[in-house]
């Protein structure tokens, strides 16, 4: 993660759980502000939590400053400023792509493309020999420690003060303060974003999403030629996986034809899995088949933790003798609440199976 680049992670975060867990919030007459909650496991939160630190940063200030004032003087910390005017850059461009990528719904073809938006800004910013973006990000944090330390500037001792602070990477001494934390902030944090969002978003990934464009909705509509060429790159990837790929692409336009003979609400709305069960795989066996992988395939993380936490609800300390079949029907019930029950059917199977003593109506 890129906190755990920066100098100012644990600084940040001790902060962060302190104000915005509302630890004496209410029993401050001087915070009139609203009480945000924060969760350390959930990314989203992760990268929401910077943005309402720096909202709430003069309120925090004026707490810590009476409450603690060891974290006070973590907080109006030069490094810890930068740092967090940095995170705010850096995690305000992906944060948009974060949020459709952990969502329920996702469409994974904006999200490829929206990845790719975001690679092109970042590089642009890394590449920028002027380097316009980092000083309008250390402007931004300037102020506001001059706002906090009587109208002073950042003291010049930080020129060569993370040389010595820092033992356990490389770091570099800049010509100017601002050289150098854009030397040991700005640059490591910018890399490695580039670097975590080529390596999420690499070719064959992008090939497994650009596989939605074999739905019917993009096979029978306008863009039908770059649903072909989807096609193509998927066949080429999966060619160990298919059945004479010479045949592939014929096979597809075939596909396309009877996509498009479809009606057009029915082929709007068509999931894949619905796709797979109109699919013959007699007729269309490696279209078939590449739905199949595009189905199966795994996007995110976000459903495996979605059932984490469900379960964390479910087996309390006062079911820790329930049974795996009573435990899996309850999560069952958790994680699918839009599906309605017709309890009258429940209670004639309950009957049906164990002939209760008492009537049951």
């Amino acid at each position: 993660m890129l906190l755990s680049t920066l100098v100012a992670q644990t600084r940040v975060f001790v902060a962060i759980e302190k104000m915005l867990g509302g630890l004496g919030f209410q029993t401050h007459p001087n915070l009139l502000i609203t009480h945000k909650r924060f969760c350390p496991t959930r990314f989203i939160d992760g990268l929401d939590s910077v943005f309402n630190f720096l909202e709430l940063f003069d309120a925090a200030v004026e707490y810590f400053n009476d409450a603690d004032q060891s974290v006070y003087n973590n907080i109006v910390n030069p490094v810890t400023i930068v740092a967090l005017h940095v995170l705010q850059a850096l995690l305000g461009a992906i944060r948009g792509l974060a949020v459709v990528l952990q969502g329920k719904a996702m469409d994974l073809i904006a999200a490829s493309e929206e990845a790719d938006r975001i690679l092109r800004l970042l590089k642009a910013w890394r590449s920028d020999c002027e380097d316009a973006k980092f000083k309008e990000v250390f402007a931004a944090a300037e102020e506001l420690h001059k706002k906090h330390h009587g109208d002073q500037p950042i003291p010049d001792k930080y020129r060569a003060s993370a040389s010595h602070r820092s033992q356990h990477r490389s770091n570099a001494q800049g010509a100017s303060v601002s050289d150098t934390f854009k030397l040991n902030i700005w640059y490591p944090a910018l890399d490695l974003i580039i670097i975590e969002l080529s390596e999420c978003f690499s070719k064959s990934a992008k090939v497994a999403m650009q596989m939605a464009k074999l739905l019917p909705a993009f096979c029978a509509g306008p863009d039908s030629a770059e649903s072909t060429l989807a096609a193509a790159k998927a066949f080429e990837e999966y060619a160990a996986f298919l059945d004479m790929p010479a045949v592939c692409l014929a096979e597809f336009e075939r596909w396309q034809a009877f996509c498009c003979d479809l009606p057009e609400t029915e082929r709007n709305d068509m999931t894949i899995s619905q796709a797979i069960k109109r699919c013959n795989p007699s007729l269309w066996p490696n279209v078939c088949k590449l739905l199949t992988i595009f189905l199966t395939t795994p996007v995110t993380t976000c459903t495996a933790e979605r059932s984490f936490s469900t379960l964390r609800l479910l087996k309390t300390y006062t079911r820790s003798t329930m049974g795996e079949r009573r435990l899996n029907g309850l999560a069952l019930l958790a994680v699918h609440k839009d599906i309605l029950l017709d309890y009258n059917r429940v209670v004639e199977e309950y009957s049906r199976r164990f002939d209760p003593r008492l009537r049951l109506l």
